[in-house]
């Protein structure tokens, strides 16, 4: 069962990096999740990723009980409504449930990531 909970783990990580260059999709539930799944898999795996130097802040922070800096948040935010500015441009001809798909899931992302609890400033 082990080897479950570690391939989980790694293909969570392997979309959380991918999330990290991709302006619409946030990578630290990604990172949070896999650091869960790793911690039923290997103890050092799940170190090694809490450790890490640029990984392991959002996952420190969510355990910390601190929540999601507002800078992230804000960024996500904009970054959802650029990316939906683009997709709702690409899709101007298109059909009207394409455009309403791509305005609801955008807000919904949204409102999901501002509803989060927000760590505050130190």
């Amino acid at each position: 069962m082990r080897w479950l909970w570690s391939i989980g783990g790694f293909l969570l990580l392997a979309i959380g990096l991918v999330a990290a260059l991709v302006p619409v999709v946030p990578t630290s539930p990604f990172l949070v999740l896999a650091a869960a799944c790793f911690m039923r898999a290997s103890p050092r795996l799940e170190s090694w990723l809490v450790e890490h130097p640029l990984l392991g802040g959002p996952i420190r922070d969510w355990r910390a009980g601190r929540g999601v800096r507002w800078r992230l948040k804000m960024a996500f935010v904009l970054m959802t409504a650029g990316g939906m500015a683009f997709a709702l441009w690409g899709l101007s001809d298109g059909p009207l449930w394409a455009r309403l798909s791509v305005i609801l899931g955008g807000s919904l992302s949204a409102w999901f990531f501002l509803s989060l609890p927000t760590r505050p400033r130190e």
